[in-house]
C-alpha cells in the first residue's frame, strides 16, 4: 500500500503529465523494493536495477534516468540535486508517508485522509522497524541507514 501513498502524494504535488504516469507508478512501487526483494537495508542500488529491469521489460527503457534519479534522491534530507519536479516531489511524498512531515505543497488534509483511507498502513511502519534492525545487524552500527543521503 507504500506504493499507492507515495504515488498519490506525487501526484498531488504536481501537474500530472500522461508521459509522467509511468515512471510515477515504477518509481513508487520500485522504491525500497531490494529492501524486500533483495532482503538488504543498503537498498537503493538494488531498487534502482528492480526498476531498470521492470521499464526494459515493458518497453519504457526511456523512462530509466528519471525513475533511477526519483529512487537514489528519495531519502534525501535536503531538496533533491536533480531539478526534474517529479525528483523532488518523490523525495517529500516518502518523507511525508515514512516520517509523518507537513504534508507536501498541494496536498490538503482532506485529500491525505481520503489517500489514508484508500491505501492504509497495514503494518508499514512496523515492518520499517524491523528493517531498521536488519539494517543495525547487516552494517554492525557504523552505517545503520546507508540509504539517507545529505
Amino acid at each position: 500500500m507504500a506504493t499507492g501513498r507515495v504515488a498519490a502524494l506525487v501526484m498531488g504535488q504536481v501537474d500530472m503529465r500522461p508521459d509522467w504516469v509511468v515512471p510515477v507508478a515504477v518509481a513508487s512501487y520500485y522504491h525500497d523494493a531490494a529492501i524486500w526483494f533483495e532482503h538488504t537495508w543498503d537498498y537503493l542500488p538494488g531498487s534502482e536495477s528492480l526498476a531498470a529491469q521492470e521499464l526494459s521489460r515493458t518497453g519504457h527503457e526511456g523512462d530509466a534516468a528519471l525513475v533511477t534519479a526519483m529512487i537514489d534522491e528519495h531519502h534525501r534530507v535536503r531538496p533533491a540535486r536533480n531539478p526534474h519536479p517529479l525528483v523532488e516531489a518523490m523525495r517529500r511524498a516518502d518523507a511525508t508517508d515514512v516520517y509523518r512531515l507537513p504534508l507536501p505543497p498541494h496536498v490538503s488534509r482532506d485529500d491525505y485522509r481520503a489517500m489514508l483511507k484508500r491505501f492504509p498502513d497495514n503494518g508499514m511502519h512496523l515492518m520499517l522497524g524491523r528493517g531498521f534492525v536488519m539494517g543495525l545487524k547487516e552494517h554492525k552500527r557504523l552505517n545503520p541507514m546507508p540509504m539517507v543521503k545529505l
